[in-house]
C-alpha cells in the first residue's frame, strides 16, 4: 500500500523501497515494447474489457499503484482479471468478432458468459471395433438401453450411469458389451469410442472380421 502523513516512519521507508521496485519494474517493461497484439489500445489509454493486453494492463496497474490511486491489493484483481480475459481465448478480438480461421469470437452478453473451467471434461475409451462381433457391431444403435451414434469409422457409445448388469440383462445385450462397459465406468469413462484403427486389448476378446 501507499504510505500516508499518519503512518509510521518504518512503513514509509518500506513504501519508498516498493516504489523503486515498481518504478523499475515499468522501466523494464517500456524496453519490452508494450502491446502483445493490435487491437491493444496501448498502456495510455483506459483497460478495455478484454481488448486491452496482459503487458499493458501490468503497466496500467503499476501507474496506478505509484499515483496511490490503488493499493496492490487492487492491482492484483485487475491482473487476475486479465488472466482470466486471456484464457478464455477472447482477448483482443472484440474489434473483429472473428479469430483468425473466421469463427464467431464475439464476447457473449451479460448472463451467458461461461468460463474455460465451466465446461465438461470427459474422458473417452479407445477401442477397436474388432472388440465386437461383427453382428454387434452392425446393429450396436438398435439395442435398447444403449446410447450409441455411428461414426466415419466406428460408433461413439453412451457409457451407461445407472445399473448396466440389469438392462443388459433386460435388454440381451451381446456379451462383449458389457465387460467394456465395466471397464470404461471403472475408469471413469463417459463414452466408449468404437474405431477400426482403435486400440486393441488383450483383456478383452477379439475377432478378425
Amino acid at each position: 500500500m501507499i504510505a500516508t502523513p499518519g503512518q509510521p516512519a518504518d512503513l514509509d521507508h518500506q513504501n519508498q523501497q516498493m516504489r523503486a521496485v515498481v518504478e523499475d519494474a515499468l522501466e523494464k517493461l517500456d524496453h519490452h515494447g508494450t502491446c502483445c497484439f493490435s487491437l491493444c489500445p496501448g498502456p495510455d489509454a483506459p483497460v478495455v474489457g478484454m481488448a486491452t493486453c496482459r503487458v499493458c494492463a501490468v503497466v496500467i496497474a503499476l501507474r496506478g499503484v505509484l499515483a496511490g490511486e490503488i493499493v496492490f491489493d487492487s492491482a492484483r484483481e485487475q491482473l487476475q482479471r486479465q488472466d482470466t480475459d486471456s484464457l478464455t481465448g477472447e482477448t483482443g478480438r472484440l474489434g473483429s468478432g472473428r479469430d483468425d480461421t473466421g469463427a464467431d469470437t464475439t464476447a457473449p452478453s451479460a448472463g451467458t458468459e461461461t468460463s474455460v473451467q465451466a465446461f465438461p471434461i470427459r474422458r473417452i475409451l479407445d477401442v477397436s471395433t474388432g472388440h465386437l462381433r461383427f453382428k454387434t457391431n452392425e446393429r450396436l444403435g438398435d439395442y435398447e438401453g444403449l446410447s450409441a451414434d455411428p461414426t466415419e469409422r466406428g460408433w461413439l457409445l453412451y457409457v451407461p450411469q445407472e445399473q448396466p448388469e440389469q438392462t443388459a440383462a433386460e435388454h440381451n445385450w451381446p456379451d462383449e458389451l458389457l465387460p467394456l462397459i465395466r471397464h470404461a465406468t471403472k475408469h471413469g469413462c463417459t463414452y466408449i469410442k468404437f474405431a477400426a484403427d482403435g486400440e486393441r486389448c488383450a483383456e478383452f476378446p477379439y475377432w478378425e472380421w
